[in-house]
C-alpha cells in the first residue's frame, strides 16, 4: 500500500482478541538494545496455546517482599565478575526456571500473568 493511502485508512473497530495467562514454550531468545534505556533486554520469542504466531515477552513478574509483586523488564544488568546480576529480574527468571544462562531459556516452558496495562509477562514465582 502506498504512503498516500496509509494516511488515509480510518481507525478500525475490530478487537484484536486478547491472549489469556498460559503456560508458554520459549521458542527463542534475543538480547535488544533499547535505545531509550541505553541497556540490553532479553526478548523471549514463545509460542501460546491459543496463538498460531510467535509472540514476544520481555518481561517477568517477580516477588518483592512478602505479599508483594512487581513486574520488571528482562533486563542484561552484569556485576563486577561481567556475570548476570543474581539479583536482577532475568536472573530470578533464570534460577525459578533451573537455568544458568539465558540460552538455556530456550525450550523451556514457563507460566504467564498479566501486568497492569493487561500485557502477557513471565510469572516468576
Amino acid at each position: 500500500m502506498e504512503q498516500t493511502n496509509l494516511k488515509q485508512i480510518e481507525i478500525g473497530t475490530i478487537d484484536k482478541p486478547k491472549l489469556t495467562p498460559e503456560k508458554v514454550k520459549i521458542v527463542k531468545t534475543e538480547i535488544e538494545y533499547v535505545e531509550k534505556a541505553k541497556s540490553n533486554k532479553v526478548v523471549c520469542h514463545v509460542k501460546h496455546p491459543k496463538s498460531e504466531d510467535e509472540i514476544s515477552i520481555s518481561s517477568v513478574k517477580i516477588e518483592q517482599g512478602k505479599d508483594k509483586v512487581k513486574v520488571v523488564g528482562m533486563w542484561v544488568n552484569l556485576d563486577k565478575d561481567n556475570k548476570l546480576d543474581k539479583n536482577s529480574a532475568t536472573a530470578i527468571l533464570l534460577r525459578f526456571l533451573g537455568c544458568k544462562t539465558i540460552e538455556e531459556l530456550e525450550g523451556k516452558e514457563c507460566s504467564t500473568t498479566e501486568d497492569d496495562g493487561g500485557y502477557l509477562c513471565f510469572r516468576g514465582y
